[in-house]
């Protein structure tokens, strides 16, 4: 979320942005603040952006500041910066963006009386289609867009909002292939307004939303690539295998292996990027749980031989 208020110019004035690229001192600021003596930057300290937990996760995100009068203007190269990278190196990658529609109901504003950010949504889905543009000239093929807002309880007007939304992005870029992504629950009343999503593809929850994958595969159009994900994305290192296979199987009687791709159902920054560290730790439980199984079967004998000697 902070790498889309800094790619979209969503800065709050007390961080002394004056334009053009975020640089690194910025950000860090927006991230922990500035401190409240000491500081030689010639501005007034300003408190970090408010931070809260990622949906139902462990983990938290900087709530974006918004207010009636914010104007959205392109402030980071970040994305293009790592597709190039990665090109560069061979790999043509699918950028990922955090949608707009999720982007602005996780705001907040300071506004007395607060204001409807969805207000803002032509404006920003105007610099979307900037960047999108920008991705499909540097060679991009794919782009995922994470609406994990709608795996919440949204109002008639905010479907209509994020469904007109999407018309407008791949209407504008059709060269591309965009990606909608929910995760981290059930769709519900969202349901028929993703199905509908006029992109090349939808990811949806398998492992969280089970219980809605009937529903969703009995009309799920003809036109759309399906990522269906069967593998916990927080949790990798365990996996019902028997219920993930009759999962894809029946997928693939539903859309065919040309459409269907397989994945975990949301970012892997969930877990670990390796298990070296994990291994060590159990190494280290097992030690300990070793040594303080001697110590308590040390401390029964003793305790033993003091009552014979009473």
């Amino acid at each position: 979320m902070l790498d889309t208020a800094v790619l979209v110019g969503a800065v709050p004035e007390r961080f002394g942005w004056k334009g053009g690229p975020v640089d690194a001192a910025t950000y860090f600021k927006m991230a922990r603040g500035e401190p409240e003596a000491g500081c030689d930057c010639g501005q007034a300290p300003a408190v970090a952006l408010e931070m809260t937990k990622w949906f139902d996760t462990n983990y938290h995100y900087l709530v974006p500041e918004l207010h009636t009068g914010t104007v959205f203007r392109l402030a980071s190269n970040k994305p293009f910066e790592e597709f190039a990278e990665a090109k560069a190196l061979g790999f043509v990658t699918k950028p990922v963006l955090i949608g707009p529609v999720t982007f602005l109901l996780l705001s907040k504003s300071h506004e007395p009386g607060g204001f409807d950010p969805l207000s803002l949504l032509d404006s920003l889905v105007e610099l979307y289609l900037e960047v999108l543009l920008r991705l499909a000239r540097e060679g991009a093929e794919w782009v995922q867009i994470d609406e994990p807002i709608l795996a919440t309880d949204l109002t008639f007007g905010q479907r209509a909002a994020l469904a007109g939304a999407y018309e407008r992005l791949a209407a504008t870029v059709p060269q591309l292939k965009l990606m909608v992504a929910t995760y981290f629950g059930e769709l519900r009343d969202n349901l028929a307004t993703f199905a509908d999503l006029p992109v090349a593809g939808l990811h949806v929850d398998a492992v969280r939303g089970a219980a809605e994958l009937d529903r969703l595969l009995a009309t799920f159009p003809t036109n759309k690539a399906l990522s269906l994900a069967v593998v916990d994305g927080r949790n990798v290192w365990r996996n019902d295998f028997a219920a993930s296979r009759k999962q894809i199987r029946h997928a693939l009687e539903r859309v065919g292996a040309q459409r269907l791709i397989v994945a975990p159902s949301c970012s892997l920054l969930h877990v670990t990027g390796h298990t070296g560290a994990r291994d060590e730790t159990r190494r280290r439980i097992k030690k300990l749980a070793r040594l303080r199984g001697r110590e308590t079967r040390g401390n029964r004998a003793t305790g033993q031989t003091r009552r014979k000697r009473i």
